[in-house]
């Protein structure tokens, strides 16, 4: 087995955020900062307009989106929400599939000018693709947070993607928190 050390392993994560790439709907590339402060303005949006973001996410990343939500509302004063009810969900994968476990909440809870935010390593997850497409068919606005492959579906679904160049689990969903916290102590701040 490989060894690696804390410090290395830091390290990396800071190499792949150094190198993220934040594009735009058409596939322009953004700043680091320029994607920040659009994906901060989308959310300032949000909560001036008392709509709502909804955040969906598989595996690991849910815990991720969950965080991210806590912190949208209780330090930024922003409604958000996640779908995490397993009955719900368990019962829909059971009854649909799993590919389809986030579209009956999506369709239900989605209104004009509400804000979809999609955190997946791979990007490539039927479930959250299937949704993706609903919102963009809906002309919702989508932020998009992907790691893996630079060419993952789910990047060139939003009006802004953060893509990190990394195959490790770990590293691409440590990072995404990096970047959803950067971006909650902003909105506070």
């Amino acid at each position: 087995m490989k060894k690696i050390s804390l410090i290395k392993y830091a390290s990396d994560i800071n190499e792949v955020i150094n190198n993220l790439l934040v594009t735009d709907n058409n596939g322009d590339k953004l700043s680091i900062n320029h994607g920040c402060d659009r994906f901060i303005e989308l959310v300032k949006k949000v909560r001036e307009d008392r709509k709502k973001i909804i955040i969906i996410a598989n595996g690991g990343s849910v815990s991720t989106a969950s965080h991210f939500q806590n912190d949208l509302v209780k330090a930024c004063n922003v409604r958000a929400l996640i779908y995490s009810d397993q009955p719900l969900l368990t019962a829909l994968a059971n009854d649909l599939g799993y590919e389809h476990i986030y579209d009956v909440p999506f369709k239900l809870w989605i209104d004009k000018d509400d804000l979809l935010i999609i955190i997946s390593s791979s990007g490539e997850s039927k479930n959250l693709i299937n949704v993706s497409n609903y919102a963009q068919d809906k002309e919702i606005k989508i932020i998009t947070l992907t790691g893996f492959k630079s060419d993952n579906y789910i990047r060139n679904q939003g009006d802004i993607n953060f893509y990190l160049d990394s195959y490790s689990y770990g590293i691409v969903e440590n990072a995404h928190a990096i970047i959803t916290h950067f971006i909650t102590d902003k909105i506070k701040d």
